[in-house]
């Protein structure tokens, strides 16, 4: 019940900030998650996982890779 409702306050607060304000968010977010990817050393992630992000989440959304 308790994830339930965090799931709707959430939900509703988000659609209360301004667009490009969450883009700015969800952007800063994966640049984070790409550096430290990119950090580990491993190839096999460079080569799967960035490029995944990228077309599954970036493209899609229209995030662009502001940093």
């Amino acid at each position: 019940m308790v994830e339930t409702l965090l799931k709707l306050i959430i939900t509703e607060l988000l659609t209360l900030l301004p667009e490009e304000k969450v883009r700015a968010a969800v952007d800063n977010a994966l640049d984070k998650i790409e550096n430290e990817i990119v950090k580990t050393g491993n190839k096999i992630d460079d080569a799967i996982v960035l490029p995944l992000i990228k077309k599954v989440i970036r493209e899609p959304f229209g995030i662009e890779d502001k940093d």
